[in-house]
């Protein structure tokens, strides 16, 4: 949206009296999605312009100028006319980082109900000082592409499918290693950008034994048959033990 005051000052230079002034505010024919008003309070008057955010390029180009014009027009009381118009140009302030994330360590996650890996990080804040609508991106990282911003912080996903039901090695490894997201914000015409680099974390598993002893005797043969004496036997017990990993991965036992 641009709006501004009556940029015009009607004057007769033969000092006549002057009536019928108007105001306009019109649109260029191709420019379908956007629309000229005018307003009036008095003898003040405004004129506004209007284009959906989806459509930035339509409201003004990447050198300010626009398909709106203002226009006015005024007679006399002897009926001339005199009529002036100029067309809109619009000026773009670029989006700003207003803080920087330069590192980030963020833990992951895995979801065996769906089985993918997650991890989420929080870059830059971001501000376009003309309140513009921003759009995010993000690069450096093939599985962290997906990003918003919320409250003006880029918030990047990063995502990847690995089955555990079908056995092999999970891709840890590959996932885990530290690397730079890019994340950028435009307004439609001007961009700002903003590294962070970033380290994922895995935490170990652990393994507890909640029965920290177990015994197993048994009677010891003897002529005749009796239950007099006890001892261990050499049969193996097993032992309940309760396997944890606090990220959800799967793990081995050997």
């Amino acid at each position: 949206m641009a709006e501004g005051p009556d940029p015009f000052v009607a004057v007769d230079p033969d000092g006549d009296p002057i009536d019928g002034y108007q105001l306009g505010a019109a649109v260029a024919p191709e420019r379908t999605a956007s629309r000229g008003t005018v307003t009036r309070d008095g003898i003040a008057h405004e004129f506004r312009f209007e284009t959906p955010t989806t459509l930035p390029l339509e409201f003004r180009s990447a050198n300010g100028t626009s398909g709106f014009t203002v226009s006015a027009s005024v007679s006399d009381s002897f009926g001339a006319i005199g009529e002036i118009s100029e067309q809109v140009h619009l000026s773009n302030r670029a989006p700003v980082v207003v803080e920087a994330a330069p590192t980030a360590t963020v833990p992951h996650s895995y979801g065996a109900a769906d089985r993918r890996y997650r991890a989420t990080v929080n870059g830059a804040v971001f501000e376009d000082p003309d309140g513009d609508p921003l759009l995010p991106t993000a690069t450096g990282l093939a599985w962290c592409s997906s990003v918003s911003l919320q409250e003006g912080r880029a918030v990047t996903a990063c995502e990847r499918a690995w089955d555990y039901t079908l056995g092999g090695v999970p891709p840890l490894s590959e996932l885990l290693k530290a690397g730079t997201i890019t994340v950028g914000a435009s307004d439609g015409w001007a961009f700002a950008t903003s590294a962070t680099a970033v380290t994922f974390l895995d935490r170990p598993g652990s393994i507890s034994a909640p029965i920290t002893s177990v015994e197993h005797c048994e009677c010891l043969p003897s002529d005749p048959p009796s239950c007099s004496k006890y001892a261990v036997s050499q049969t193996g017990v097993p032992i309940p033990v309760e396997l944890r990993d606090d990220d959800g991965d799967p793990y081995f036992v050997g």
